[in-house]
């Protein structure tokens, strides 16, 4: 047992939460920490957190419901707990708005993170509780029904290039759900287009480079992976939105970031695990010496975690 033996991390999750063993990158980190001794304890949602000695927030929401942070600050240790929110409005530079002028080719994305798809898996879980609880039999019954349509599932396939501010539907206008970002690629040879992700837990930083033809993409082939050197730019923004833990997507235009969204729980799927099937684990083989637990201690909201017995 090394030096973090015995420590109690409390991993949080909202409720209802997918916790697949390959759906999400924190699942992969486990079994490092626990091989040092550490007990994880999970929960879902604010009911019921478990004395530990720090607390994980691994809450998929865009915008973190200040109760989180309230009962995060409670123990010794939090991760995460000043990200409330990520949301583009929030994250991204380089958004336009009808009338400011600019009329050059435009992205049109959701506000939310990720189409705003954990917020809407949230409110159908909900929904499936409610309807599970016996309203639905006792409705039926009475010739009733729960009522309301089943809302369209948004997707990043939704999102959409312009060639200019008038060309976008008026919908989407005016509209607090949807942004419109200055159109930006960074090139990568003479047909394909580049995407660098800035990874970061604790004080460990790991920088990722793919590539694609595709300009919106997402996931694409990996050209390059390295520990450094990182953009002041980022990790102020980082500070800024009070990530301890995540990834920023960005392009290199001009010699500065372009921002293009923050993520919170890292996804790893199967089709990523395909796509980078010779580079199974994305932090490099020194996250996992020397006793720290992948990169702790951080520069947490409020105090500074240190998890070695200094």
């Amino acid at each position: 047992m090394g030096r973090n033996g015995g420590r109690k991390i409390l991993i949080v999750h909202e409720e209802g939460m997918e916790r697949q063993e390959e759906f999400y990158l924190l699942n992969l980190m486990r079994v490092h920490w626990e091989n040092w001794g550490c007990q994880l304890l999970d929960v879902e949602g604010l009911g019921g957190w478990p004395e530990a000695d720090g607390v994980f927030l691994h809450v998929d929401l865009s915008q973190l419901p200040s109760n989180y942070q309230k009962q995060a600050e409670r123990y010794h240790f939090h991760w995460n707990a000043g990200a409330l929110d990520i949301c583009k409005r929030r994250v991204c530079g380089n958004l336009v708005e009808p009338g400011d002028g600019y009329d050059g080719p435009v992205v049109l994305k959701t506000n939310l993170n990720h189409a705003g798809l954990p917020e809407n898996m949230q409110r159908r879980r909900l929904k499936q509780s409610r309807e599970s609880s016996g309203w639905r039999r006792l409705l039926s019954l009475a010739g009733g029904s729960l009522g309301g349509k089943e809302e369209k599932q948004i997707t990043k396939k939704d999102y959409r290039i312009y060639g200019h501010m008038r060309e976008v539907p008026a919908e989407f206008l005016h509209n607090d759900a949807w942004v419109l970002q200055t159109y930006c690629v960074e090139p990568y040879g003479t047909e394909e287009h580049a995407l660098r992700e800035y990874y970061f837990l604790g004080e460990v930083e790991y920088l990722r480079m793919e590539k694609s033809p595709d300009p919106l993409f997402t996931s694409g082939e990996l050209v390059e992976g390295r520990a450094g050197p990182v953009h002041p730019a980022l990790r102020k923004l980082r500070q800024t939105l009070g990530l301890d833990y995540g990834k920023i997507d960005y392009v290199m235009r001009q010699g500065e970031p372009f921002i293009f969204d923050a993520n919170k729980p890292l996804v790893w799927v199967r089709e990523f695990r395909r796509v980078h099937k010779k580079q199974p684990v994305i932090w490099p083989p020194g996250c996992f010496q020397n006793g720290k637990i992948c990169g702790f201690p951080v520069q947490s909201p409020g105090r500074q975690a240190r998890w070695d017995n200094k």
